[in-house]
């Protein structure tokens, strides 16, 4: 009996991301500055314009998009390619980008749009960095999860029903739709590009297939979403991300150190364990006074005074 279709052993999956990786270096992070940005997306036409910007720019460069996520001041991209052709890339990205804001009126909404293209070096590394773009919504909003944020590729992520949805090929959408779409002349775009009606749909243009190769499961990629916040740390230390862990999650790491540290709940400290436990989630995990305050239940002009870069 063939056994074309066995799922593979957790030795066969490890090899397999290991040549995955391998084959397809170089890799890059490509994360811009969102401490210094103002608000760039203000509502669907400006990321249905970043995401067909991204899908043009994907054809036009020899550049695989392995995962990105669009927030309202910055953006985050997981890159396959040589690090001049990533740079002509994103350059192009955001070209197409600020011709679309022009046209809305709006100027110079790109003008702190800085980058950094940060090599990934390892297979281990890729699985952290994909983690921590796919959790920047959820950990930015309450209201957000991985799964449901529309303009992050998490959720297309070893989702097959969403991945096999059926949608217009894009050289069938209307001549005039296109030009608006290109903002001027139409580019023969790639056979396999398929249209939503407001963006050209991402698994049609990314290369999810590689993304989730660098996994050995979809649990791995699970655990690596959720249960992976030391190295989630690391990266929000390189990056100088001031959150990096959602409201819950804060509140789950100070009883976890609250029991391991004073063997207590947090409800049972004293004034001064609070103290030192605040210190921890101030500088190890980036939690912000108010958060702090609220876990703890500390009063935040007492927090405000000795964290003072947190105000």
């Amino acid at each position: 009996m063939s056994d074309v279709n066995r799922p593979l052993t957790w030795r066969e999956a490890v090899r397999s991301g290991e040549a995955s990786f391998r084959s397809n270096v170089p890799f890059w992070h490509l994360p811009t500055d969102g401490n210094n940005q103002q608000i760039i997306f203000t509502n669907r036409a400006d990321f249905a314009a970043a995401m067909n910007a991204l899908a043009i720019t994907s054809a036009l460069f020899q550049v695989r998009l392995v995962a990105y996520e669009l927030m309202h001041n910055h953006v985050h991209f997981i890159l396959s390619g040589q690090k001049d052709e990533c740079e002509a890339a994103f350059m192009e990205f955001k070209r197409r980008l600020d011709n679309h804001f022009t046209r809305c009126g709006r100027f110079g909404v790109l003008s702190n749009f800085d980058f950094e293209l940060i090599p990934i070096e390892s297979l281990q590394q890729m699985k952290t960095e994909i983690a921590y773009v796919h959790r920047n919504a959820f950990v930015a909003s309450r209201n957000n999860l991985v799964y449901t944020y529309e303009w992050g590729s998490g959720m297309y992520y070893f989702h097959e029903v969403l991945k096999k949805m059926h949608f217009q090929p894009f050289s069938e959408v209307p001549y005039l739709k296109r030009r608006e779409i290109f903002q001027g002349r139409v580019l023969k775009m790639p056979d396999g590009y398929t249209f939503n009606g407001e963006y050209v749909f991402p698994p049609s243009f990314m290369a999810l297939g590689l993304g989730e190769s660098f996994f050995n499961s979809p649990a791995e990629y699970f655990y690596k979403l959720t249960r992976n916040l030391e190295d989630q740390s690391l990266i929000a230390d390189r990056l100088r991300d001031r959150v990096f862990v959602s409201y819950e999650e804060g509140f789950n790491i100070a009883q976890t150190l609250a029991w391991n540290i004073f063997h207590a709940k947090v409800t049972m400290l004293t004034g001064e364990q609070k103290t030192e436990l605040s210190r921890r989630l101030h500088f190890d995990y980036k939690l912000s006074n108010k958060h702090i305050s609220t876990i703890l239940k500390m009063d935040i002009a007492f927090l405000d005074e000795i964290f003072p870069e947190r105000r």
